[in-house]
């Protein structure tokens, strides 16, 4: 217990006093959040500000790399993963003071215009040589841990699936050895035929599909899908604005929000009734 409780003690204090002096200073509070969640989380923060006049800076990039950066020293007030094993993870190290689950996605096949993709095909798609199939970065960002999973699940439907799937994936988003000028965005990638195919969370598929005219899209059916938790945290050391920005999430305003952005809720999330006369 002295052993575990030491660990931690030094960064603990010294972020304390680092919070502190930010507060103090008035400078905004951070929030480290996976790239999937941008749209919704930064519509989010930005009606939480209205409310409450507290202002939330966000930092986008892949979950595991965020992980890394909280366990090797850095101090965010909270963090939002796309997938709850992240921040279970840190809870359980003592990084995190809680652990929630605030959303889920689900994975979908986006095609590049011109490719007949259809509910009965999704599969044979993804395995026909010609076309090339782009994820993101297993290890690194959870969507490429799930587009893994779901090769896993390709084998139980047809022998040698997972092998040709593992070879065949192009490992083109979410990797921070990337350099920045590199790098691109799953419609950029669509758009200027780098991949013919991309599997992804369906929170992206409205979005790619509206950014590039041609694209379409199949959410995976049972027997292929995996769906993602999304998880919540509020670091040891946060103060209570970290505490309210998750319950403002946890809310119906927040769920309809990520509703609104391609996100399934935790709750069930009803359009508001009309005032009676």
């Amino acid at each position: 217990m002295v052993q575990r409780f030491g660990r931690y003690l030094f960064p603990l204090v010294l972020t304390l006093m680092q919070g502190s002096g930010a507060h103090a200073a008035g400078l905004s509070p951070v929030v480290y959040a996976a790239g999937s969640l941008r749209s919704g989380l930064d519509e989010i923060v930005a009606r939480f500000a209205r409310q409450t006049g507290t202002k939330f800076e966000v930092s986008y990039q892949p979950s595991g790399k965020l992980r890394k950066d909280i366990e090797s020293g850095a101090r965010p007030q909270a963090f939002a993963s796309a997938s709850i094993e992240h921040t279970d993870a840190l809870f359980r190290e003592g990084y995190l003071r809680n652990s929630v689950t605030f959303a889920r996605n689900n994975m979908c096949l986006l095609a590049a215009p011109g490719i007949d993709l259809n509910p009965t095909n999704v599969l044979a798609k993804m395995l026909d040589p010609m076309l090339r199939l782009g994820t993101s970065t297993p290890k690194v960002d959870p969507a490429g841990d799930y587009a893994w999973q779901v090769f896993h699940k390709a084998e139980a439907i047809q022998s040698g699936a997972y092998d040709q799937l593992n070879v065949k994936a192009m490992q083109l988003v979410g990797n921070p050895a990337t350099r920045p000028e590199a790098k691109r965005t799953i419609a950029q990638l669509l758009r200027d035929q780098q991949v013919d195919l991309f599997l992804t969370y369906c929170s992206y598929a409205d979005k790619t599909a509206a950014e590039v005219p041609g694209v379409t899209w199949q959410k995976l059916d049972d027997d292929l899908n995996v769906e993602s938790s999304y998880g919540i945290g509020a670091l040891s050391f946060a103060d209570d604005r970290a505490d309210r920005l998750i319950n403002f999430m946890l809310s119906m305003e927040g769920q309809k929000i990520l509703a609104k952005h391609g996100f399934q809720t935790i709750k069930p999330v009803f359009a508001e009734r009309k005032a009676k006369p």
